[in-house]
């Protein structure tokens, strides 16, 4: 084998190794680029489930805020209805 031929066959092999490289890197990059999209739908995912638990916080805050505002609405009113039995009795 003349040297130009053991150039040609080094230069056959090293393109058979960079292709070999360029298949194997692809490859790892649609693996990677795979995990990322599912890593996304999965941030994606918990975000809904964030935004939802904020709306829920938000309409239990507005339901206790209702809650409080009609007990205390009864409070006042049992403290009065006191105050008149008191009276009927003719307690101080």
């Amino acid at each position: 084998m003349s040297e130009f031929e053991t150039i040609l066959e080094m230069l056959a092999s090293l393109e058979r190794g960079q292709s070999s490289l360029r298949a194997d890197i692809v490859g790892k990059l649609e693996t990677i680029e795979n995990e990322l999209t599912g890593i996304r739908a999965d941030m994606a995912i918990n975000m809904g489930r964030v935004d939802a638990v904020q709306e829920d916080h938000k309409a239990i805050r507005a339901s206790v805020a209702q809650m409080r505002e009609e007990l205390s609405a009864h409070w006042r009113q049992i403290k009065r209805l006191e105050t008149d039995v008191r009276e009927l009795k003719g307690q101080p």
